[in-house]
């Protein structure tokens, strides 16, 4: 036997209890002494080397990992404190469609409710506030045609300043408030005048004449300049037109090809012009500072209807089917205004920063309509009614393999139909490509949960948008694909509809024989003309949500699932389910039927066996000429 070292006959003469002492101050000095060091030395070398902030409700979004956003620095003469004081008293005016309908409607978070703002029975958008915070120009359709309006907040006034069957919408004050600029549609392409309001007698003057279309104008505070969205180049980006020169007064600011550039907003000194901007239909606010020399493209946070007071960016954030209000402080990013659910699409924005209430504004709010912003879903808690389960009804003078639909919504799709019908002016919903869809049908390659079985969803005829009467627009939202769905309006006299001002999406652009066509899924073209009516608004308006297309929706055309709309009510599909079949009928391994590719033979069972018959014998290819006899034992 070896004998044992000194060195560990002396360690092993070390009570237990002094190692677990030393193990326990070793712990204390890593925790406490040496990872906060090192946790300062990080995150100092952050600071030093971090030249962007990053708002606290949004990722900052570059065009690559290499690009950095700087840090704004408007000059203003409020700071941060007072910024957040003064939103106490802000007043937001935005236009939203609720109940099909587009209404003014007025807003103070935490003092008053989103309340309508005039009493009266028309559309109207594109609100926009004075630079003296007393008047609202909008745009309204009062006469059967859109014109524009101007509202005194104070003594409750009005006055009309265009009167023509032609659109007209998108007002902007000059900051002199004795002049507007507006869009109109004349000669089937929209420009851009200029109207005095010291004379409204005079002729307005006209700002563009490009063949190309020229919408969304705002004036700048200073005064000599003009944005606007133009097609020029072929897609919309953002354009400046300088009002004190002659050569050259129009320039290419956006310049991004591959983007759709749209509604921007000049910050409060000029400085910088801000819009939002969509990629492949994912919708940013985009903002570059025109006092700099590189005029780099800056990213601020996901986004519509940018609207800067103040260095505090006020903007919609644009969801599948809804729409959230909210705003954050350009200087340190935080949070201004928390996100307020809206009840409807968005047609402007505008914010009214004032220490004194006007009249018009009081009275508004005290004696306005307040819509209903949050659905209540109490009554769809149960999933079976007092009567037992639902019932799949069909629907009178409906075309369509299947003209069903669940009890519970067929008034709905009634109510659609019949205001399609009223507002486009023919009757768009009378013949569906598939309502009603038995749990005996297969469902589209990819639709694991078709709402179709539910009898809550339809599919409204694809043909439509070959005859050219609906045109598809692509939007990204949430990290899917979605459609929006514009219908052509059967008078194009203005009655109808509006101008559109985004650019469509082609899907049999995937057959031309084009690989990167056949790749993408199709491909975007060019505005076209006339007046169209946005259906996939005026489905939600009516409960009838729009759904994402397939991932296969490249490849496979009936993927996309442009044409199909749900009214679920707040259920989820199982629920809707089991609304119309016993929870018998879903516990299937395969949660719907799929279909066979060979046929499967059934053997029919009997209680004898029967003779197998052949049909043909089997002949031996060599005859044998004598028998093999066995020797016997």
């Amino acid at each position: 036997m070896k004998p044992i070292p000194e060195s560990k006959n002396v360690l092993n003469r070390i009570p237990y209890f002094i190692w677990l002492i030393l193990f326990a101050l070793n712990i204390v000095l890593v925790v406490f002494v040496i990872k906060p060091t090192i946790d300062q030395t990080r995150n100092q070398a952050q600071l030093e080397t971090t030249d962007s902030f990053t708002p606290t409700t949004s990722p900052t979004i570059t065009e690559s990992v290499s690009e950095k956003m700087p840090t704004i620095q408007i000059e203003t003469p409020f700071n941060d404190d007072q910024i957040t004081e003064i939103n106490g008293q802000n007043i937001y005016i935005l236009s939203v469609s609720y109940q099909n309908k587009p209404k003014i409607y007025i807003y103070q978070p935490g003092i008053a409710p989103l309340t309508q703002l005039f009493d009266t029975p028309y559309h109207e958008i594109h609100p926009t506030i004075s630079p003296d915070q007393t008047k609202i120009a909008y745009s309204a359709k009062k006469n059967g045609y859109w014109d524009i309006y101007i509202f005194d907040l104070e003594n409750q006034s009005e006055l009309r300043v265009t009167d023509t069957p032609a659109y007209d919408g998108s007002p902007t004050w000059s900051p002199d408030g004795q002049f507007l600029a507006y869009e109109t549609y004349q000669n089937q392409n929209l420009d851009i005048f200029i109207q005095s309001l010291e004379d409204l007698s005079s002729k307005p003057i006209q700002l563009t004449e490009d063949l190309s279309a020229d919408f969304s104008p705002v004036w700048a505070p200073n005064g000599r300049e003009i944005a606007f969205v133009s097609t020029r180049t072929g897609e919309e980006e953002i354009w400046i037109a300088r009002l004190d020169v002659i050569e050259n007064r129009y320039s290419n600011i956006s310049n991004r090809p591959n983007h759709i550039d749209k509604q921007p907003d000049w910050s409060t000194d000029s400085s910088t012009l801000f819009w939002s901007t969509e990629r492949d239909g994912y919708p940013q606010i985009a903002g570059i500072r025109l006092n700099q020399l590189d005029n780099q493209t800056l990213f601020f946070v996901d986004g519509i209807y940018p609207s800067e007071k103040y260095s505090t960016l006020f903007y919609i954030q644009s969801e599948a089917n809804t729409n959230f209000l909210t705003g954050i402080s350009l200087i340190n990013g935080n949070m201004i205004l928390p996100s307020t659910y809206l009840p409807g699409n968005v047609y402007g924005l505008d914010i009214l920063i004032t220490e004194t209430i006007p009249n018009g504004i009081q009275i508004a709010f005290q004696t306005g309509y307040t819509p209903k912003i949050e659905w209540d879903e109490s009554e769809n808690k149960e999933i079976y009614s007092s009567t037992g389960r639902a019932a799949i009804i069909p629907v009178e003078n409906l075309d369509a393999p299947y003209p069903y639909f669940n009890n519970h919504v067929v008034e709905a799709f009634k109510e659609l139909k019949n205001q399609t019908a009223e507002l486009v002016g023919w009757d768009f919903l009378s013949g569906l490509e598939r309502a009603f869809l038995p749990i005996t049908d297969p469902a589209s390659p990819g639709a694991v949960e078709d709402w179709l079985y539910t009898g809550r969803a339809f599919e409204f005829n694809p043909l439509t948008v070959y005859a050219d009467l609906a045109v598809v627009v692509r939007e990204e939202r949430s990290g899917q694909t979605y459609w929006r769905i514009y219908l052509k309006s059967r008078y194009q006299d203005g009655s109808q509809g509006m101008p559109l001002q985004q650019s469509p999406w082609n899907l049999a652009a995937r057959y031309n024989n084009d690989p990167i066509s056949y790749e993408t899924g199709g491909n975007r073209i060019t505005i076209p003309q006339g007046y169209w009516i946005d259906f996939t608004d005026l489905a939600l308006s009516t409960g009838w949500d729009r759904v994402s297309a397939l991932p296969n929706w490249r490849s496979y055309f009936a993927g996309a699932r442009f044409n199909q709309f749900v009214k679920s009510e707040g259920l989820d599909w199982f629920s809707a389910m089991r609304q119309v079949y016993p929870l018998e009928a879903l516990k299937s391994p395969t949660p719907l039927p799929s279909i066979t590719a060979t046929s499967i033979n059934t053997p029919t069972v009997r209680f004898f066996r029967s003779p197998t018959i052949t049909i043909t014998p089997t002949e031996t290819p060599i005859p044998t000429r004598r028998p093999t006899w066995t020797p016997m034992p």
